[in-house]
């Protein structure tokens, strides 16, 4: 009789058996007595509960049985049905399975113990993978092997250790900006190099709206909203056009202040730029508003042409030291001179300063033409 692929009386044949296994809470393989070609060959029942095959559990190698979960500590509660009646498998030969022949969704996860650096062909994209644990991944993947990674396809950290073996990164190692955390710093979106000269630097002098940026050669800048904050020359001169500072005056002429009164610097002195950063000096209450928290410097002088004694003021609280003001003046009767102070003191943003007439000590005259009261933020 002619026939078509293996002898036919190359195969053995038997009745339907059964196996029984005793589960042990933590055993998962279990070697079969007959062998099978195919999961659904076999009918499995745990406990009396009948297992999905190719779920519950698979067969390889014709004769070992695999649980994905082990079977609960039991004596004989697995029974294993054998319902082909072919004894001998048909074994696939050598390299003769090709991608062409595995049905789309066959293979699991569970079912792929290893894969050595030489077993993948060809490009893995986004789609093909769902989740890699940070501990399924073991070597180096060198950047030939990554063609591209989009923004959304990265999450956690990346650390030093996981880019060595990229060596160092250039201009060209990404082609986007990077957006997100590298340690516990967000950089600014541009160029990533480990050059000790331009490390987080965009190579660009046009100013960013939130960054680092290079003004011009060999200088650094730092921008927010769209406008230059910060910079530091070839020369290491630093600018910070937007320091807090002012500058104030007095436009009244002779005046007479009274006690636990202000000095009334009530004009801001044009000739000085930026007499008023941030303006944070009022002309009609003579006081000046931190507008962040930080270290300050003070300067007050007044042109006195009585004796008095006046102070500095923070929050309309006097400044002393073991009951002495910082600024005193005596004046001989008619005798006139200038009476300056200085102060540095931290401040959070809204407290406000003054200079005033001490109480107690009487009514204070003299020429505001003279006098000024001025300020800036140390840092």
């Amino acid at each position: 009789m002619s026939f078509i692929g293996n002898r036919p009386d190359s195969f053995g044949y038997s009745s339907t058996s059964y196996d029984h296994f005793s589960g042990t809470g933590s055993q998962t393989v279990y070697t079969l007595t007959r062998s099978v070609s195919a999961n659904a060959d076999i009918f499995v029942t745990v406990n009396n509960v009948p297992q999905d095959p190719g779920v519950a559990y698979y067969v390889t190698n014709l004769n070992t049985l695999t649980f994905t979960s082990a079977p609960s500590s039991v004596a004989n509660n697995i029974v294993v049905v054998y319902r082909n009646f072919v004894q001998t498998g048909l074994a696939l030969g050598a390299n003769t399975v090709t991608s062409f022949t595995i049905a789309p969704g066959a293979v699991q996860a569970y079912q792929i113990s290893s894969v050595s650096n030489t077993s993948i062909t060809g490009n893995i994209i986004s789609s093909q993978i769902t989740s890699v644990a940070n501990t399924q991944i073991t070597g180096n993947i060198t950047s030939g092997q990554i063609t591209s990674v989009a923004n959304t396809q990265l999450t956690g950290l990346i650390t030093s250790a996981q880019l060595a073996p990229f060596g160092t990164l250039s201009a060209t190692a990404f082609s986007g900006p990077i957006n997100g955390t590298i340690g516990a710093t967000t950089p600014a979106t541009g160029v990533f190099t480990t050059s000790t000269s331009n490390s987080f630097i965009p190579n660009s002098s046009s100013i960013p709206t939130n960054g680092v940026y290079l003004p011009a050669t060999n200088a650094v800048g730092i921008a927010t909203n769209s406008t230059a904050r910060f910079q530091v020359n070839a020369s290491g001169i630093i600018t910070k056009p937007y320091q807090p500072a002012f500058f104030a005056t007095g436009n009244q002429g002779s005046v007479t202040i009274t006690q636990s009164s202000n000095i009334p610097f009530n004009s801001l002195n044009a000739a000085f730029a930026g007499s008023n950063r941030n303006s944070g000096y009022n002309t009609s209450t003579y006081a000046y508003t931190a507008p962040v928290s930080g270290l300050y410097y003070f300067y007050a002088q007044f042109y006195m042409s009585s004796a008095g004694s006046l102070a500095w003021l923070k929050n309309d609280s006097q400044l002393a030291f073991q009951d002495i003001a910082l600024w005193t003046f005596y004046a001989p009767s008619g005798v006139t001179q200038i009476s300056g102070g200085t102060m540095i003191v931290e401040l959070s943003a809204g407290d406000y300063v003054s200079t005033r007439v001490r109480s107690g000590n009487g009514d204070v005259t003299g020429y505001m033409g003279h006098s000024c009261f001025l300020g800036y933020l140390i840092g």
